[in-house]
């Protein structure tokens, strides 16, 4: 067993902790399953080498055999390198723990003969100092003050010497132990086991795959609810819009990730990504509506207004005034009645253009009348472009592409 006190070296704990015997064990350890994966490798491929196993089924089988015993022969390597180092390792730590001892002996002894000399020095200092003193006891006196002393110079100098092997032995231990770590280290890097970050990705994928496929189911449901409502209030298509193609591409991340990990088939996956984008091409509709419809929802509520102020005898509005007038209220009517919330969407641009064109339509002419019929084209076509979305969000919901996608496999 170990010392408890290192006071004597300067230390309140072990410096150089450990016991041998359980890292030769753990290396014995480490050896023996490295013994058993190379015989397992061995049984592998002798199952992998048989001429008789002939049926497709078998023939599945020893490929994976093989693909087994290739891991193994990896993970044989990694064993046994770890056994090697850490077997190389417990004879400096025993080494390092035999000298930390003998120089916490050493120094024991040190400061025990420290302790005694500088009792002896003591007791000469006060005999010196008595009254009376004869020449020949004061001559005495001075002589042994003098080897005592010196005898603590000595300790001294045992003391430092002590702690001095001290540190020779953590160093020993300290060098020792980085050795054996770069032997684990080069080991591990060279074994062939390490998985890089698209393992660690389609490991993740594989053990969760059920929890991923409900999020994104989640994410659907949601989407198509949006949709329907979007469908009945376009305007709420400036809300929705951004979610949707959230959603959209979620799913054909989903879609990719899966079909690349394996969790998907081939077909399934790009079923999932052809419906996922079908969103896209919905909002794609909307877009270059917004952009076409500008001009000429412009004009009509242009030419409406000027129309309005001609029939109420009004004279001086030219279309051109018209125009400029329709142009300024949609674009004050577009920044005042966004909340913060929508203000974000307007980044995108086509939403900013739908809201413009939905505030011009509502222009009030002199007549008291509203220009929505202005809008009446933009309406019809975002509900052409949401049934689009719905197609795309509701097939992801209700497993379309993966019963098309299991078809497919079935047909190939």
């Amino acid at each position: 067993m170990r010392p408890s006190d290192w006071a004597p070296v300067g230390f309140d704990h072990d410096p150089v902790p450990g016991d041998p015997t359980v890292v030769s064990s753990a290396a014995t350890d480490y050896s023996t399953i490295a013994t058993t994966l190379e015989n397992a490798a061995t049984n592998l491929r002798g199952i992998a080498g048989a001429d008789e196993c002939v049926s497709e089924a078998v023939a599945a089988i020893m490929e994976q055999a093989e693909e087994v015993a290739a891991r193994l022969d990896k993970a044989q390597t990694r064993y046994e390198g770890v056994a090697a180092a850490l077997s190389i390792y417990a004879v400096p730590l025993s080494e390092a723990q035999t000298w930390s001892v003998d120089a916490l002996d050493a120094a024991v002894v040190a400061r025990s003969a420290t302790n005694a000399s500088v009792e002896d020095a003591e007791f000469y200092e006060a005999r010196l100092r008595e009254p009376d003193l004869s020449p020949e006891l004061e001559s005495h006196y001075e002589q042994r003050r003098t080897e005592v002393y010196a005898e603590l110079q000595s300790h001294d100098g045992a003391l430092e010497a002590a702690i001095a092997r001290l540190q020779h032995a953590i160093e020993h231990r300290d060098s020792a132990a980085s050795t054996a770590s770069s032997s684990i280290h080069d080991v591990e890097e060279s074994s062939g086991l390490n998985d890089s970050f698209w393992d660690n990705t389609v490991q993740f994928i594989e053990e969760n795959k059920d929890t991923i496929d409900l999020i994104v189911n989640i994410i659907g449901w949601v989407a198509t609810i949006a949709m329907i409502v979007a469908i009945a209030i376009p305007g709420l298509n400036v809300i929705v819009g951004t979610f949707l193609l959230i959603a959209a591409g979620v799913q054909a991340l989903n879609a990719v990730l899966q079909g690349l990990a394996g969790t998907m088939s081939p077909a399934e996956s790009i079923m999932n990504i052809a419906f996922a984008a079908l969103t896209f091409v919905g909002a794609g509709v909307v877009g270059k509506l917004a952009a076409k419809t500008m001009t000429s929802t412009q004009a009509t509520v242009g030419t409406a207004y000027r129309t309005s102020y001609a029939g109420s005898g009004i004279k001086g509005m030219t279309q051109s005034r018209a125009l400029d007038y329709v142009d300024s209220i949609a674009n004050v009517s577009h920044v005042k009645g966004l909340t913060w919330g929508m203000r974000l969407l307007n980044a995108g641009g086509d939403f900013r253009e739908v809201v413009k064109i939905q505030s011009m339509a509502n222009i009030q002419l002199l007549s008291g009348a509203n220009a929505t019929g202005a809008a009446s084209g933009l309406i019809h076509l975002s509900k052409v472009s949401g049934v689009f979305t719905l197609i795309g969000t509701a097939g992801q919901v209700f497993g379309i592409p993966q019963r098309l996608g299991n078809a497919i496999g079935d047909v190939s």
